[in-house]
């Protein structure tokens, strides 16, 4: 399990649920139980185009969860999902033959329930991630993992990335935090 501190996470307790980071566990599709799978029909992270539609999200994550060039993540606390990342590691050119590949990891979605929004959990979990992808991959060491890629089309997103050092890139929507 990734968290092992007791930091509780909320500023304000009327508007959201109160977690203590000690409590969440991040997993894989394989690591849901039946319960945390069906909480998705519940989970609503205040975007109307899967709120409104009947396991829209919980078919659209499942979906992906079992491609194999992607990775689906769950943010788990109670028996509920409360967060998830859709994931693709993205293979960058290699600046010489010799060299070690590199790549970055592309965003492709990212939602924290609307429950537990700006209290740090966003912002925790996307760490954690980040920190699992630099330890995963330095025991491989056969690829360099030089950035994490995420959009701005979300501007809760946008000032999470920028606020952890990443750079806007002029000629999309996307933002690069190098790592």
């Amino acid at each position: 399990m990734l968290f092992n501190q007791h930091t509780s996470f909320g500023h304000n307790t009327h508007k959201h649920n109160f977690i203590d980071k000690a409590s969440l566990a991040i997993k894989h599709l394989s690591q849901l139980t039946e319960n945390e799978k069906d909480s998705l029909k519940h989970f609503n992270c205040g975007n109307e185009e899967y709120c409104n539609k009947p396991n829209a999200l919980p078919n659209y994550l499942l979906e992906y969860a079992q491609n194999k060039s992607s990775e689906v993540i769950f943010l788990c606390f109670q028996d509920a999902i409360i967060g998830y990342m859709y994931l693709v590691e993205n293979d960058l050119p290699n600046s010489s033959p010799c060299a070690k590949p590199q790549y970055i990891i592309s965003v492709k979605s990212f939602a924290i329930d609307k429950k537990y929004q700006e209290q740090g959990i966003g912002k925790f979990f996307l760490l954690e991630i980040i920190e699992s992808y630099k330890e995963k991959k330095a025991l491989e060491s056969s690829r360099i993992l030089k950035g994490l890629c995420g959009s701005t089309a979300n501007p809760k997103a946008e000032k999470l990335y920028l606020g952890l050092g990443a750079h806007k890139d002029p000629n999309s929507i996307n933002l690069l935090l190098v790592i």
